[in-house]
């Protein structure tokens, strides 16, 4: 096919066939552009239907941020896809008739001018979007700043950061406490000095106070339904006061916490005073990491105040609790429990330690558990977190009663065999991450082809591998881990991967790596669909052998060459 015939070919296969297929095989198509790309077609392809489903899938529905700098705010939308500062700019000059979804502005130690210029160079569509929310950190705002920005109605966020809210007034400022849709409020480093006089929106859902010192009373609307307050001195639940209006014009004060609270989180907040707890009835999420929670009050809690009904989520990580039986006293519908770093006093107890038979997921990092034989595990579990303890026989336990558990993590413990063990039947994600096991072999129960495990995600990490002897790999298996083990040059691995999408073989000392020529093979290598993942193959330039298909280079060893030269491949796994 001639350069002219294969233009041809393409700019009719983009203006006539492209638009005819179905949306969502279109955004599979587009979820392969880089941003670049997907901004040249964007901007150059004529098609109108095609460009209003691409702009509304990647830019209705994702944030846009302006001016990023603000430190802490970042970690609230690592998970969304991000367009900063002139990329959003080009973008509304382009497509002025497009609305985002959600924009988000944030700015640091700026002038209030420098904000002021960009909400009003784009004023009318800012106010048509339908979650906007702003950060600031050490910005210089005055009364009438806070009151143009409270003047966009559609403010449902705001994040402030070491800036002093005192001088603003806002204490009385009906345009901050009468706000239709601002519903969350982040505020980081001592942002008021006088709490008592201090007013929360009265539609407030969410309220997450950081690093401040709260030494007077804390007035909280009674529509806040999520409370968070960590890195503070808070000595007792007492600071609480819950708002709540009998009528139009007066407003009553209770020593609670808001009747409609559903989740409280109190981290690193030093509590030593339990006496005077009044848990809401509707609390769901309860966070007691690292307030000094202690044995003496638990026993309280249990005795005079139990445990809100409703509660099943709940942390009481990195607490001194040493009595192995607390337990037993746990709400009774609890779905999931954290207590990392929780170092019960294992050897005095006469049985193994019970948990709620609702429990779905169990987190005991870093516990000093000694072994397995201290542990009873409900039936119920899906998810079991037990890495950094002292476990070393794996196999003593009876996981084959454990028919519901999906994710196992044992990292960082002290297992060095996997002979005779029988993992749990319906085990989806195993986790052996830093155990130093020797070798691989059909001793373990899970290389056995009569057992018919589903595991997919296998990763043994750095575990000290030196011999893999295996005739039978679960067909079942989509990743497999093997990063950092001495399993000399050459590999042969088994012919029944049959589901593989992601095999890592880095730093492993290998020369060459080959599957049993039998007639299931593995598909070729291909960078656009990812059935099988090796970039480190070809970084170091080894030969790979896939059967009956042998190739040393090809159009994936020369991209994957480019990509990765210089730095350490990152493996991610879709």
């Amino acid at each position: 096919m001639t350069n002219n015939n294969y233009n041809e070919f393409f700019s009719s296969f983009l203006t006539t066939y492209l638009p005819r297929l179905p949306d969502e095989i279109l955004m599979q198509i587009f979820d392969l552009f880089n941003r670049s790309d997907l901004w040249t077609f964007l901007t150059n392809f004529p098609h109108h239907d095609l460009r209003d489903l691409v702009l509304h899938h990647y830019y209705s529905e994702v944030a846009f941020i302006v001016h990023s700098e603000v430190s802490w705010y970042h970690r609230y939308f690592l998970d969304i896809t991000q367009f900063f500062n002139e990329e959003i700019f080009e973008f509304m000059d382009t497509f002025p008739e497009n609305i985002p979804r959600r924009l988000i502005i944030t700015f640091d130690n700026e002038s209030f001018s420098t904000i002021e210029q960009f909400l009003e160079r784009y004023d009318e569509r800012i106010r048509k979007v339908a979650q906007l929310e702003i950060a600031l950190e050490r910005c210089q705002l005055g009364d009438c700043d806070l009151n143009y920005l409270l003047s966009f109605k559609n403010l449902t966020k705001i994040y402030v950061q070491n800036m002093n809210l005192s001088n603003t007034k806002i204490f009385d400022n009906t345009y901050w406490t009468d706000h239709p849709r601002l519903e969350e409020i982040i505020l980081v480093q001592d942002c008021v000095d006088d709490w008592s006089s201090f007013r929360f929106p009265e539609k407030l859902k969410c309220l997450e106070l950081v690093q401040t010192e709260l030494d007077h009373k804390l007035i909280i609307p009674k529509s806040v339904k999520t409370l968070s307050i960590s890195g503070s001195k808070l000595d007792s639940l007492e600071i609480f006061q819950n708002q709540h209006s009998c009528d139009s014009t007066q407003n009553l004060m209770e020593d609670q916490l808001p009747a409609g609270l559903r989740k409280l989180k109190l981290e690193t907040t030093g509590i030593y005073d339990f006496n005077r707890i009044h848990w809401p009835t509707s609390l769901e999420v309860l966070s007691l990491a690292e307030t000094g929670l202690n044995d003496s009050a638990l026993k309280i809690i249990n005795n005079l105040h139990r445990w809100p009904p409703g509660l099943i989520d709940l942390n009481i990580s990195n607490n001194p609790i040493r009595l192995p039986n607390f337990a037993s006293r746990l709400p009774s519908n609890l779905k999931i429990l954290e207590m990392n770093q929780v170092e019960l006093s294992w050897l005095e107890s006469e049985h193994p330690i019970e948990f709620p038979e609702t429990l779905t997921e169990l987190y005991m990092n870093a516990c000093k558990i000694p072994g397995l034989d201290v542990l009873s595990f409900p039936t119920s579990l899906k998810k079991l977190a037990l890495t950094t303890n002292q476990i070393e026989d794996v196999a003593s336990y009876d996981w084959e009663i454990l028919v519901n558990l999906e994710t196992l993590d044992l990292s960082g413990n002290n297992i060095t065999s996997l002979d005779d063990w029988m993992i749990p039947p319906n085990l989806i994600n195993l986790c052996l991450f830093a155990n130093p096991i020797n070798e691989l072999s059909e001793n373990f129960p899970l290389f056995i082809d009569q057992y018919k495990f589903n595991l997919e995600y296998l990763d043994l990490r750095f575990c000290n591998i030196k011999s893999i002897s295996v005739k039978y790999i679960p067909a079942s298996l989509k990743m497999l881990i093997l990063l950092g083990n001495s399993l000399g040059s050459n590999l042969v691995l088994p012919s029944s991967f049959k589901s593989l999408q992601h095999l890592n073989l880095c730093r492993c000392g290998l020369a060459t790596v080959e599957f049993r020529d039998e007639d299931k093979q593995l598909t070729t290598p291909s960078p656009r669909r990812k059935p099988l993942d090796l970039p480190a193959f070809y970084s170091y330039d080894w030969k790979l052998c896939l059967g009956k298909i042998r190739k040393s280079t090809n159009t994936f060893h020369e991209e994957c060459l480019e990509t990765f030269r210089g730095r350490e491949p990152i493996w991610l796994i879709d």
